[in-house]
């Protein structure tokens, strides 16, 4: 599979410029790629773009950001993404650092080149519940790509940080310059795993994946990465009571309310009544959701002669793990057509059986892949019935010392990523 999403004309036009004007209408160009690596094709195929990533020592030379060698630790840790979520794995995977570290030592820096957090936000504690530790927390405000690249950079001169945790999105060039002379203590996280991200082939100090399935791709393209999945807070609790096994069967889903509607050859609310069809059960849907999302799913249910009151919303939840605990969720549903990977890990760290729809129209990139048992997948809606009483009976094995060590194993990588800067 290619994996490269190139784009030759502007990589050429960012080696030709001379100057900051002359980059920042490139620059700007180049974020707004946006639309095109979400495009049908790009998406959830392509994965790296080269020939931007060769342009990019280009850029700090022209705004003369001059290498910053140095030994990493975490002593002095700053994390930068592009923006954060109130729903969203990779937006729980800084929380993680930052817990992990401690914000006391952590500065937490938003490029905002996509403009969805003022400052407002903050003040408003939108952003609070997020559970990001800090000692402060810096929006960029500089105009320009170029004046904003060379605020990132001047602000980690003045920080000094002897480590960086990149988490950009997308075509974020200002993330990916200004940490770029810092790259000798720089971990860029591959945030964008299922669409191209730049960055993702230079020599930073560290490529880590997330998720399984890219890992592979990674490995496939010849970038030197590691596997760091991710992990999940209070991973050394005792065993959670057994689930009450009376009344009706009790299922949840979780996600961004664009995972559902990710276009497939099946909707979301068919999945929902394949759910609840042919057997006694209840469902509870946690994440944001709109006025138009929920009635198609009471309306589908409607239609198929089930009670739409089977079917909950109940909004964002701070943990979603302990959520499932506390209303004895029996099968975790992931979200689909694009299902969830920090979801899903905190489905199965709670022992709770993970059923993945796979709808056959995904590409190849959002094909969800993980090496811990306890979850199975499904390609229609007409197999969900037999699979939910299959997933039900998986329960006895998630509380196996068998797969307590399998558990540890899988979700103790990312804190070793994190805790050993070395």
């Amino acid at each position: 599979m290619d994996l490269e999403q190139l784009s030759p004309e502007l990589a050429e036009a960012v080696q030709n410029a001379g100057s900051p004007k002359d980059l920042d209408s490139i620059l700007k160009k180049i974020l707004l790629l946006y639309n095109p690596v979400l495009a049908p094709g790009a998406q959830g195929y392509k994965l790296f773009t080269p020939d931007l990533d060769k342009a990019i020592p280009h850029v700090g030379e022209v705004l003369r950001l001059h290498d910053r060698p140095g030994a990493k630790s975490n002593e002095n840790v700053c994390i930068v993404a592009s923006q954060f979520f109130q729903v969203g794995g990779h937006t729980r995977i800084a929380a993680d650092i930052s817990r992990l570290i401690g914000g006391a030592r952590v500065t937490i820096i938003l490029t905002e080149t996509y403009l969805n957090t003022p400052y407002g936000a903050l003040l408003q504690g939108r952003m609070d519940g997020i559970g990001l530790e800090h000692r402060a927390f810096i929006l960029l405000k500089a105009p320009t790509m170029s004046e904003r690249t060379m605020e990132l950079y001047s602000i980690l001169c003045a920080i000094q940080p002897t480590r960086i945790f990149l988490l950009n999105n997308h075509l974020d060039s200002c993330a990916v310059a200004a940490t770029y002379p810092f790259r000798s203590i720089t971990d860029f996280i591959h945030h964008c795993d299922h669409e191209p991200c730049l960055g993702a082939t230079l020599p930073y100090a560290t490529h880590a994946d997330p998720t399984y399935g890219v890992h592979h791709h990674c490995g496939v393209y010849g970038v030197s990465a590691i596997y760091s999945s991710m992990t999940v807070p209070g991973l050394d609790i005792t065993m959670p009571p057994l689930r009450d096994s009376t009344g009706p069967l009790r299922l949840a889903t979780c996600g961004h309310l664009k995972k559902y509607r990710y276009p497939g050859h099946f909707r979301w609310a068919d999945w929902a009544v394949a759910c609840l069809q042919g057997h006694d059960a209840v469902m509870t849907h946690m994440g944001p959701v709109d006025e138009a999302f929920a009635n198609e799913i009471r309306g589908s249910l409607t239609e198929a002669g089930i009670d739409p009151t089977r079917y909950s919303f109940v909004g964002p939840v701070a943990s979603l793990r302990a959520e499932l605990l506390r209303r004895g969720i029996d099968v975790y549903i992931s979200s689909a057509p694009e299902t969830g990977g920090r979801a899903n890990l905190e489905a199965l760290s709670a022992r709770i059986p993970l059923l993945v729809p796979l709808d056959p129209n995904l590409p190849p990139l959002y094909r969800f892949d993980l090496p811990l048992s306890g979850w199975r997948s499904v390609e229609r809606p007409d197999q969900m019935q037999c699979a939910i009483v299959e997933c039900a009976g998986l329960s006895v094995g998630l509380r196996s010392d068998t797969y307590t060590a399998e558990l540890r194993s899988e979700l103790g990588r990312f804190e070793a990523f994190v805790l050993d800067a070395g």
